[in-house]
């Protein structure tokens, strides 16, 4: 079954002060599942609904000394839907070993980073950080087109 939807818990956006020479070394993200749960739900015949709890950063590293210049760190959550046997197993085997079927974990991890990945695009530029991903650009004297 499918991940049905995401929520945002918090989101923090962050630029550091600095006298230094504002050059940027390097851009990382990280996205963690931290925790999930299992939540009664009113959905048809579903009565139960898995939400992986994860966390988003990113930070931004100066060129000269690694120094962090700025951050952004989005809590969310992911919301998985399953037959209420198969979630009570995920959720028991989460609880055991902190392990999920690596099927269902790569669609919960690329939902939270589709997801928060949106929102820090949108918000970096609020406080004054470049997207976190680059975007695409237009070459000069090249001929545009319509590709379509």
């Amino acid at each position: 079954m499918p991940v049905i939807g995401a929520n945002f818990k918090e989101m923090v956006f962050r630029r550091l002060e600095t006298k230094k020479e504002v050059r940027i070394k390097q851009v990382s993200h990280n996205v963690k599942i931290n925790d999930l749960e299992l939540r009664d739900v009113n959905f048809g015949k579903f009565k139960k609904i898995l939400i992986f709890n994860y966390k988003y950063t990113v930070d931004y590293l100066l060129e000269k000394e690694s120094e962090k210049i700025g951050e952004i760190i989005i809590d969310g959550e992911i919301l998985y839907l399953d037959e209420e046997k198969k979630l009570q197993e995920m959720e028991k085997e989460w609880k055991k070993d902190k392990k999920i079927d690596p099927e269902i974990m790569r669609q919960v991890l690329q939902a939270a980073i589709d997801n928060a990945q949106v929102e820090a695009i949108y918000n970096a530029k609020k406080v004054l950080l470049p997207s976190p991903i680059p975007l695409g650009v237009v070459k000069k004297g090249e001929e545009q087109g319509y590709i379509g």
